[in-house]
């Protein structure tokens, strides 16, 4: 039986935490990026939204550290990574991306979070731990300003994103536990 990782928005600047002698790399994992900052928060949300249907066979990580992406085993099948943006689009905007895409590259800059996703992307190939098949969801924001709450588009984008991601990281007939 697969172990989900359950962290709270209190946890989710730490370290990813898990019994790594008992990994079952073959499921997917889903990283919700984010911060206590407006619509920052978006990949929480959707981390917390999927618990909420209590996901079976899916490893979920809220966090705030794009680096965590490298602690995922490098056997995984797939790793869905969801994150707030700033890009050109309204606000609540839903785009999916399979890396290596060039527009995700092209969006590269200075993250809220430090370190960027591309870059912690870059490094996990760096050293030779990309997950086999890596899917961004990004969602655009209106504003990730400390003390703000989320926007009502983006809040109301949650839902769809957690359907996509469940559509995602569907297991094929015979390979539920």
């Amino acid at each position: 039986m697969s172990r989900v990782v359950r962290c709270s928005q209190e946890y989710a600047d730490r370290p990813i935490e898990y019994e790594r002698e008992n990994v079952e790399t073959d499921l997917p994992w889903v990283v919700g990026l984010g911060s206590n900052h407006g619509d920052d928060q978006a990949g929480w949300k959707v981390i917390a939204g999927l618990l909420d249907m209590n996901t079976f066979g899916i490893r979920l990580v809220p966090t705030a550290d794009p680096l965590a992406i490298v602690d995922v085993p490098s056997n995984c099948e797939l790793l869905v990574v969801v994150d707030a943006c700033r890009g050109t689009g309204h606000p609540g905007t839903v785009d999916r991306f399979v890396w290596p895409d060039p527009r995700l590259i092209s969006t590269d800059r200075v993250s809220s979070h430090g370190v960027g996703l591309i870059a912690a992307l870059r490094l996990a190939e760096a050293l030779g731990r990309p997950p086999r098949r890596v899917v961004v969801f990004t969602i655009e924001t209106e504003s990730c300003e400390p003390g703000d709450g989320m926007s009502p588009l983006v809040e109301a984008a949650i839902p769809k994103v957690v359907e996509l991601v469940v559509a995602e990281t569907s297991i094929p007939e015979g390979r539920h536990e």
